[in-house]
Formats: C-alpha cells, structure tokens, sequence
C-alpha cells in the first residue's frame, strides 16, 4: 500500500498524524536531493555542449557554458548555503481558555476555544521558502491563522480532536501548492453542544 493510500484510509487521529509526519519527511527528501542530483548530472553535459558551440565558432555557446556552469556551482555548494526558511519562527500557543499564534514580525492573534465559528485549511504558492500551509480558525470578530509547521502545531491534533467534533481532516490530507481554501469545520445552530470544552 502506497503512502498516500494510507494517509487516505487512516481511521483514527493518531494514524493520521503518524502518516502526516512521515510523508511530511519523506517529501523533504523528494524536493530537494533529486533536484540536486539532476542538475549535477545535467549541467556538465550542457557545460559540454556550450564549450563545443565556442570551439566552433558560435557565440551562444558563452550563453549555455555560463549558465550551466553556474547551474553546475549552485548545485555543487548547495548543501552549504543558508536556508533561513528552513527555520519557522511561528509559535503556537494554547491554554484552555484560547488558541494564540506569535511570530517576532506578526501581530499576535488569538481567538477564543468558545468562539470560533469555522475552521479553514488554507493553502498557497508560496512554498518552499515561505510556510504554504495554514489553519485558520475563524471567529465573528477575529480569527487566527497559523502554519502547519509553527512550533507547538502537534498538540493542535488533541485540541481538534477534543473541542470540535466531526472536523474533516481530507484537506490536510490531500495537502496542495495552489492558492485554496477548504472549510473543515463549522459550527452548527446546536455550537455548545457540539464544542466541548475540557480542562487544559
């Protein structure tokens, strides 16, 4: 059984979360190490091909040498370079009474448990160097959004779990790089019946 077909026939929360976190890892490795590989491979052909096409007399082949050759450097010190969006400077926090999102150049947002109205998984495009994902909990008068990857975000699962009943996990599963907005909880006319409120 595939990774995917797994995470899409997960029953309970902590399977979900299980998968999550080993796709999450394993897609890591995808984007970055193949990519890598292949321009190692690549630009010395096309290296190759340019300085030929100088050799010869054709002046586009400065063109394909220089830029392949670039191509060839970035990929060779890539490992070396700093990756400042690899660290994610978002800091979930959570009490009782409320769910908060800090980030050292954002606004602090925060909303109520009691108070939120919907809860959305929004996705963007501007990944990788930007987080992509978010939760946005909504509320009458506020909201607040955080990404997938802030710190603290695992305990989100048994907050979800606990304080909104039926919240539909399939967008977070399917994930995406498109601009979207998916509603995966809203509250109902029967709200107190359906939020439970527990002690943190």
């Amino acid at each position: 059984m595939s990774l995917t077909s797994f995470l899409q026939n997960s029953k309970t929360l902590f399977e979900f979360q299980a998968a999550t976190s080993t796709i999450l890892g394993m897609e890591k490795a995808k984007v970055s190490d193949p990519m890598r590989l292949f321009t190692l491979v690549v630009s010395p052909i096309f290296v190759g091909i340019g300085v030929m096409a100088i050799a010869s007399g054709n002046s586009d082949g400065w063109l394909i040498a220089g830029f392949f050759g670039l191509c060839l450097l970035v990929a060779i010190f890539e490992p070396w370079f700093a990756k400042p969006w690899v660290a994610c400077n978002y800091r979930l926090v959570m009490t009782k009474d409320e769910v908060a999102c800090e980030h050292p150049s954002r606004r602090r947002e925060s909303i109520r448990w009691e108070d939120v109205n919907r809860i959305w998984y929004v996705t963007t495009s501007d990944g990788p160097r930007l987080p992509d994902e978010w939760l946005l909990l909504e509320g009458e008068h506020g909201g607040c959004s955080f990404p997938t990857e802030a710190i603290g975000f695992d305990g989100i699962w048994d907050e979800l779990k606990q304080r909104f009943v039926e919240f539909d996990y399939k967008p977070l599963i399917r994930g995406g790089t498109d601009e979207a907005k998916h509603l995966c909880w809203e509250r109902t006319p029967h709200a107190k019946a359906e939020l439970v409120v527990h002690d943190a």
